[in-house]
């Protein structure tokens, strides 16, 4: 009788108890099903671009100078990135790693396509869709686990929606600035985790972060400063208690791995630094000199900035034709409205099921990862300020 009082006094009663077992059978469920529904997602992507299993794809241009030096990573020759057309080499090889392990085993060993540049988008259909699902197993961790597959169902709608109508689709795409999506994806949705505590998140930071250093110079200026923040939010507050030591080696196992895969990923770059010279950074060094002082107006460069969420493919053809303009983009392009409408319809609509889930303790991931958000845009329009000259 005493326990069955204590139970119901102290708030405690056999509804809530009943609640939280149906969330951790819901919360086994969509864990164990989050694989599945990767793997349904991937063979969706897949068969919709079924072709490239069919037809040889010939590269030229861009796509072909990268092929070229994927040819060098199969040889593990190459030390730095693709190649920038303002005479330096963006900082690191691992997606062209990538491409040649995709090109070695559908290609070469499998014989899965018929040529290697489709065993290239095969792979990146591949590394893009675990980048994704990768975001979504943290996500679930700190979101009422019933809106995933809403999440997902609704990813789905608008992938098919904009890979429709937008060609390329970046989920299909090796085309360098494309690389970028999934990686800052997992790299924003990590950040905010560990912002949390939830430090097993920090391997999945290192990773995307150094995936997306590699891809582009640029990322140097957003992954330092955010990913720098980051671990500053986490370790300034143990140094105040005097238990930094005693909090680095609790959680020993998360900061190695994350250090091993930072380590492991500068290897490439740090060894072009210290067998050539010149090198790759006295290139970079040389184009920052060449350009240093140069801005943008700060018009110019919110202008700018709104054309990436226009989904404008030339910002800097809009940006100096009078005729055109931004208004006349979206008109012309009546699917731009609708899949912000769906954007916002599908963020309204978790919002609701979070606060519907009054069984469940708040948690602050939402509020990290809308800072993480914020910091993203506040860089973004720093980089329009200062991309000027011909890397406009």
């Amino acid at each position: 009788m005493r326990k069955e009082i204590d139970l119901t006094s102290s708030g405690t009663s056999a509804r809530s108890v009943t609640s939280q077992g149906t969330w951790q059978v819901l919360a086994e469920r969509v864990g164990g099903s989050t694989l599945i529904l990767a793997a349904l997602f991937l063979l969706l992507i897949l068969a919709l671009n079924a072709d490239v299993f069919r037809k040889p794809i010939i590269e030229d241009g861009d796509f072909a100078a990268n092929s070229l030096i994927v040819q060098q990573a199969k040889h593990l020759h190459l030390l730095v990135g693709h190649y920038s057309r303002w005479g330096f080499h963006h900082p690191g090889p691992a997606y062209w790693y990538l491409f040649a392990l995709g090109e070695f085993l559908f290609y070469d060993t499998l014989h899965l396509v018929p040529a290697p540049f489709n065993a290239q988008l095969v792979t990146v259909i591949i590394v893009n869709v675990a980048l994704l699902f990768a975001a979504f197993a943290i996500f679930k961790r700190h979101c009422p686990q019933f809106s995933i597959p809403l999440a997902m169902a609704i990813t789905v709608v608008i992938t098919a929606l904009v890979n429709g109508i937008a060609a390329p689709s970046m989920l299909v795409s090796n085309w360098p600035p494309d690389l970028l999506l999934f990686s800052y994806l997992l790299f924003a949705v990590s950040g905010a985790s560990v912002l949390g505590g939830e430090t097993r998140d920090l391997p999945w930071m290192s990773l995307s972060g150094m995936l997306l250093i590699h891809a582009h110079l640029s990322q140097f200026m957003f992954v330092g400063l955010i990913g720098g923040g980051v671990i500053a939010f986490l370790l300034v507050p143990a140094a105040r208690q005097g238990r930094l030591r005693a909090f680095v080696i609790e959680r020993r196992r998360h900061f190695a791995l994350a250090a091993a895969l930072c380590l492991i990923l500068a290897l490439p770059p740090l060894l072009d630094i210290a067998l050539h010279t010149p090198n790759n950074l006295d290139d970079v060094r040389a184009y920052l000199h060449a350009h240093a002082g140069e801005r943008n107006g700060l018009l110019t460069s919110f202008r700018y900035v709104l054309c990436f969420f226009l989904f404008v493919g030339k910002p800097e053809q809009v940006l100096n034709d009078p005729s055109g303009g931004l208004l006349h983009e979206v008109l012309s392009r009546p699917w731009i409205v609708i899949y912000w409408l769906l954007f916002f319809a599908s963020s309204l609509l978790t919002m609701v099921l979070v606060r519907i889930d009054a069984g469940r303790s708040r948690s602050a991931f939402p509020r990290h990862l809308l800072w993480i958000t914020a910091a993203t845009v506040i860089l973004f329009f720093y980089w329009a300020i200062r991309i000027t000259g011909l890397f406009y």
